[in-house]
């Protein structure tokens, strides 16, 4: 889940045959409001994606790669292994903006500040790296911080599912994922 131009695809064609080599498809979740991109991957999803199709997408994958602050929070509150390409904040003054960002700031809040990537980092992080790190992710340290953060990482899940409050099953609540306006 990226937006055109964002990752180099030769890095991505090269990530698809390494998880092809373990048995994995790739696929491209659109990244509204964004077209999706022409990436070398098995599928792309089409639109349009309702919101819990797009939620289901994350959490019931393998893994995964994508910019966004609200697919990171549902990958966590999924304990779905991610790796964040973090382009979120503008950078002024010249400063590196994965400092300040957003998302920078949910993966180290969630012990994850290593999976929090600026997309120049990439060349430096091959895919054999990035296909390591989903397969070593962390799940129950994820779920302790999610479980310490809850309130937030609810709201954030609730705001990107366009829903009014979201509460999950293992926490006490309603059902499996219970929405309610």
């Amino acid at each position: 889940s990226v937006a055109p131009g964002r990752l180099d695809p030769g890095w991505v064609r090269e990530f698809v045959a390494l998880a092809h080599r373990e048995d994995l498809q790739v696929f491209a979740l659109p990244h509204l409001p964004f077209p999706t991109p022409d990436l070398p991957v098995d599928r792309t999803i089409p639109l349009p994606v309702s919101p819990l199709e797009w939620y289901a997408w994350i959490r019931n994958a393998s893994g995964f790669v994508g910019e966004a602050r609200h697919p990171i929070v549902a990958a966590a509150a999924s304990a779905t292994p991610f790796l964040s390409v973090d382009t979120c904040a503008p950078a002024p003054l010249g400063l590196p903006a994965w400092f300040r960002s957003t998302t920078r700031t949910l993966c180290r809040d969630l012990g994850q500040s290593e999976r929090c990537v600026p997309p120049h980092a990439l060349h430096t992080h091959p895919p054999r790296w990035a296909l390591d790190a989903l397969r070593h992710f962390d799940a129950d340290s994820v779920s302790r911080h999610v479980t310490r953060a809850r309130r937030q990482i609810l709201r954030t899940l609730a705001d990107a599912l366009g829903i009014g409050t979201v509460e999950i099953a293992a926490h006490g609540a309603r059902g499996p994922c219970a929405a309610s306006a």
